[in-house]
């Protein structure tokens, strides 16, 4: 992912806006799912109090053969409040409906048999159902705006996080960075400051400057102290009468002191610099002078 090469503050971000908005879809999704069953509770609670509340009336009416009066009896319950389907069918096939039964949105939520005890053609099942079409609907919008409530909550968190690292880190990051890059061992270091109010408590940034500069300090004292390690080093080798000969691991000479050079019979140091070992202990004066050693010095 492309944020994942910008800077600190960015990952930051990026990450508390990502895991931001997947636990408000979760959470928004559980908190409407559990809105929407104790609705649908509800509903059927009521629709099972209905259909106690008018059980005899509908048995008797069967009993006295009221097969009219059932019908509007139906079509009268259909019409009120929290009732859109009501129907009747019994054992004999016979059936009374009223409302819009097969919609995709119908909760037929209870069924109850009866019987009104006279007559097995008077037994059947009696049914109620309700839309929840403008349920569904409802919940679908709370779900929306809950999701955009919750997720601008989560992108002002974020842009408050973002400039508070901004400020409080990533820019002293940066700083401190392009700061130790800019130094270079070799020549004189300045230490590492960054823009900060006198009057800031002391933090991790304060520690970890202070340790960037203690290790520039030492770094720069151990490559003075090298540097006139070497400058001695090459004093004595210059002033001893030995041949002192320097060979890297590949086998290539990569110093050489005048005593070497005399004993070699070469005139200058571009003669041995880079050059293999087995090619100066080759040399016609130096077979000539020290055919003894040379073979202990090859091996």
């Amino acid at each position: 992912m492309k944020f994942l090469k910008t800077r600190i503050a960015d990952k930051l971000v990026a990450a508390t806006i990502l895991f931001g908005l997947v636990l408000t879809v979760v959470d928004t999704g559980l908190q409407i799912y559990w809105d929407y069953m104790e609705q649908i509770g509800r509903v059927d609670e009521d629709l099972n109090r209905r259909l106690d509340t008018h059980l005899d009336a509908v048995a008797s009416m069967l009993d006295d053969g009221e097969d009219r009066e059932l019908a509007d009896f139906l079509q009268e319950l259909s019409a009120t409040a929290g009732i859109d389907y009501g129907s009747v069918v019994l054992n004999s096939g016979k059936r009374w409906e009223e409302g819009g039964a097969g919609k995709q949105d119908t909760l037929y939520a209870v069924r109850k048999h009866f019987s009104s005890g006279y007559s097995p053609d008077t037994s059947g099942v009696f049914s109620l159902g309700v839309d929840t079409t403008v349920l569904r609907e409802t919940i679908r919008k709370d779900f929306y705006r809950i999701l955009i409530q919750t997720g601008l909550q989560v992108f002002l968190v974020a842009g408050f996080m973002f400039y508070l690292v901004q400020r409080l880190v990533t820019k002293h990051l940066v700083s401190m960075a392009t700061q130790v890059k800019e130094n270079d061992i070799a020549r004189e270091i300045r230490p590492i400051r960054l823009r900060r109010s006198s009057f800031h408590d002391r933090d991790e940034l304060d520690q970890l400057v202070e340790g960037i500069n203690s290790m520039q300090d030492r770094g720069r004292q151990a490559y003075s102290d090298l540097g006139k390690s070497e400058q001695r080093l090459l004093l004595f080798f210059e002033a001893t009468e030995e041949g002192i000969l320097g060979v890297e691991r590949d086998g290539r000479c990569s110093f050489a002191n005048d005593a070497c050079l005399r004993i070699l019979g070469l005139e200058g140091y571009e003669a041995v610099l880079g050059a293999e070992q087995e090619q100066l202990f080759s040399s016609t004066s130096f077979i000539a002078e020290y055919t003894e050693s040379d073979g202990l010095i090859q091996e």
